[in-house]
């Protein structure tokens, strides 16, 4: 972290939302690792008679929830409250809490009843996410995001891997085996700990958020060419410091603004019409349309191209590499951690590098690793070269996105910022849609070309980065 940014967080306030929207993602992180972690994956995969095809098709339904209850919840949060917003998940939450346990309970219709819950854990994470980040992004002062959103990474993912670390002990206790009671067993702890997650949205207040100090750079654009125009005024007309006293004494003689038979000046007329307008404003209008817009199609290829393979990989481990429980999750524990460590090293190298650069660099090596996972079907036998190659190219591509996500708040105005929020949902459903598709792929063609179009699709999803490279400077700019 510079020196700037420094400065900035001692000078800004600091909004109770912000440590409470850490301990939640930290939290339902950990809860999520354990719920929908690699032992939930195995247990549709088992439920479901061994098929790949069920896995994919849960997952679609909890996209397609997401999106049907996140995209209007989003707008919601942005036009009315967002800790109103924040309830009604705490609630919805709750009811998915309990339709989930029933289903890991009661032998009846497992597949159907799945999917249910899925799709009220989607409509959960929907309705939450759009207020969640937008009162997170309204607590903090503009220009100091990358730390605050780098915190708040280091909380999920390291949270991601408590989850699991977790599972491995609970299967070392009930049973280092892939049997449907230690996998159930794992998922009913993990809902346990979404209760205190439920709890905490309820404690957010929209009251707490900053006001000015969080807006958006694009929003004082106006005010610094006006004072621009201002100064070329006060050069075209020096009287009007000069007649301010004369004026006060007597009105009837006339102002820069006027001639003297009290027509107006057509030439300060024309400066002022320059200053209603000015083309920097429109500049920077635009550049809050084009860069979140960006963003949003490298992210929908993207999730199109994770969804294919990333919920299919506890189920790749147990079956192509033959690893237990404990090893899977073991896994699963550790590359959370090693995403952690990345996210640090990118906030230091994006300072001297720059945020966009940085990330690009990260998405190209992360795709290298995959194809390498694709085309070298040897190492699939050999543990200890997969494992760390997976570890390592998981966390490359997770570790920057906490960079795009502050790139965003700092250049969407207040109002939309749910609004563009929720915009990932449609990530979320092209990653659980494309799940569908993953799972009829490993099906008909096998792992290795699930893979090769995995790392093809990652590939295109960087193309549009290359136009924020024009968009985005280097470095933040405090407010």
């Amino acid at each position: 972290m510079d020196g700037t940014e420094n400065v900035a967080n001692r000078a800004n306030p600091k909004s109770p939302n912000v440590p409470l929207s850490y301990a939640y993602w930290a939290i339902s992180g950990c809860a999520r690792g354990l719920q929908s972690g690699p032992a939930m994956i195995a247990y549709i995969y088992f439920v479901c008679g061994i098929s790949t095809i069920h896995v994919g098709i849960i997952e679609a339904v909890n996209g397609i929830a997401r999106i049907l209850v996140g995209l209007p919840g989003g707008f919601f949060a942005d036009k009315y409250r967002r800790q109103s917003t924040l309830r009604a998940a705490s609630l919805l939450m709750t009811v998915a809490i309990g339709a989930t346990a029933a289903t890991m309970m009661i032998d009846y219709h497992r597949f159907v009843m799945l999917c249910v819950s899925f799709g009220l854990w989607g409509s959960t994470n929907g309705l939450a996410y759009g207020a969640l980040e937008a009162i997170f992004a309204d607590s903090v002062a503009t220009g100091t995001r990358s730390h605050a959103y780098a915190i708040k990474w280091q909380c999920n993912v390291a949270s991601a891997g408590l989850g699991p670390a977790i599972a491995v002990l609970l299967f070392y206790k009930v049973g280092n085996a892939w049997r449907l009671w230690e996998m159930r067993t794992v998922v009913l702890v993990g809902l346990g700990i979404s209760v205190m997650a439920a709890v905490l949205l309820l404690f957010f207040r929209d009251s707490w958020t900053l006001h000015h100090a969080s807006e958006a750079h694009h929003d004082d654009s106006g005010t610094a060419q006006r004072r621009e125009a201002s100064a070329a005024l006060h050069e075209k007309a020096p009287l009007l410091n000069n007649t301010s006293t004369v004026h006060a004494r007597d009105t009837s003689i006339p102002g820069p603004h006027t001639s003297r038979d009290g027509c107006v000046n057509p030439q300060v007329e024309s400066i002022n019409d320059t200053t209603s307008k000015p083309a920097g404003q429109e500049w920077m209008a635009s550049r809050s349309i084009m860069i979140p817009t960006l963003m949003a199609v490298g992210d929908i290829i993207s999730g199109l191209a994770s969804g294919m393979t990333i919920k299919f990989f506890p189920i790749f481990f147990l079956e192509k590499v033959g690893l237990s429980p404990m090893a899977v999750n073991g896994i699963w524990a550790v590359a959370p951690l090693g995403t952690a460590a990345f996210v640090s090293i990118a906030r230091r190298a994006s300072i001297r590098m720059g945020r966009i650069q940085l990330y690009i660099l990260f998405k190209v090596l992360g795709v290298s690793l995959l194809l390498v996972l694709a085309l070298d079907t040897e190492l699939w036998g050999r543990t200890f070269v997969i494992v760390p190659v997976y570890a390592v190219r998981t966390a490359l591509m997770n570790s920057p996105k906490f960079l795009l996500k502050g790139i965003l708040m700092d250049h969407v105005h207040k109002r939309n910022r749910a609004k563009w929020s929720a915009v990932d949902l449609v990530t979320g459903v092209g990653w659980s849609g494309s799940a569908a598709a993953g799972g009829a792929l490993i099906h008909a063609y096998g792992w290795k070309t699930t893979f090769l179009c995995t790392a093809i699709l990652q590939a295109t999803a960087i193309l549009p980065c290359i136009g924020l490279l024009y968009l985005v400077p280097r470095r933040e700019q405090p407010k």
